[in-house]
């Protein structure tokens, strides 16, 4: 029997923030190069601004971590997590996470779909017991993060990579749920038959060929 899932974008959906941002500017505290940090993400944010498309400017982002050493990037996003969790309401979107909360009492599949990078998702999915990551892999060589990666996971990319998802672990596409809080993000809430949009009231968007549910949820979305 086909399962039903829960598909959740991370960044501004089950967190507050853009975790790829705030973790580079955290390791680069650490490093002494918060001045290097801002320079890099201004760079990026001109990027974005002058209409490079958000595939491209994720391909650059992963240069700032080239050279590095892989575990101990892995290392530093584990204290990094274990520090924000001790006070999640901070960190994560208490409805998001009370909506992922439901979605394990009913016994649906929990997947964390990001753009983000694998290395940093992990901890947080190990916290919140999440069934699977399907995450940006960096590309590595002899221990060290090279700079590239194979494909960001973005639009098209996320919804041929949940397909894939769907099919090799048998997930019912219209009984499951999708959350994302992105344009980018239609593409891949499009093939499930309960998708959401998470976003502050008066902040979304809405396409007129495409039907979604606008966050926050409806009563019958928290049963008792």
């Amino acid at each position: 029997m086909n399962q039903t899932a829960a598909y959740f974008d991370v960044d501004e959906t089950l967190t507050h923030d853009v975790t790829l941002f705030s973790f580079l500017r955290h390791d680069a505290h650490t490093t002494g190069q918060t001045e290097q940090a801002e320079t890099f993400l201004r760079e990026l944010a001109a990027r974005r601004a002058q209409g490079e498309p958000r595939e491209s400017t994720n391909r650059y982002y992963y240069q700032w971590w080239k050279g590095r050493d892989v575990q101990k990037i892995c290392d530093l996003a584990g204290n990094w997590w274990a520090g924000r969790l001790q006070k999640p309401d901070l960190f994560l979107r208490s409805d998001v996470l009370a909506r992922y909360e439901w979605h394990s009492r009913q016994g649906h599949a929990r997947i964390l779909l990001s753009g983000s990078f694998v290395q940093l998702i992990e901890p947080l999915a190990a916290a919140l017991d999440v069934t699977r990551v399907i995450a940006t892999v960096p590309l590595t060589g002899q221990g060290r993060f090279t700079g590239e990666i194979g494909e960001p996971l973005i639009g098209d990319a996320k919804r041929t990579a949940l397909l894939a998802d769907a099919r090799d672990h048998g997930i019912d596409l219209t009984t499951s749920h999708g959350y994302g809080d992105h344009r980018s993000d239609l593409p891949f809430l499009s093939v499930l038959g309960h998708p959401h949009l998470v976003t502050p009231p008066g902040k979304g968007w809405q396409d007129p060929d495409f039907p979604i549910t606008i966050w926050p949820p409806t009563a019958d979305m928290h049963p008792a």
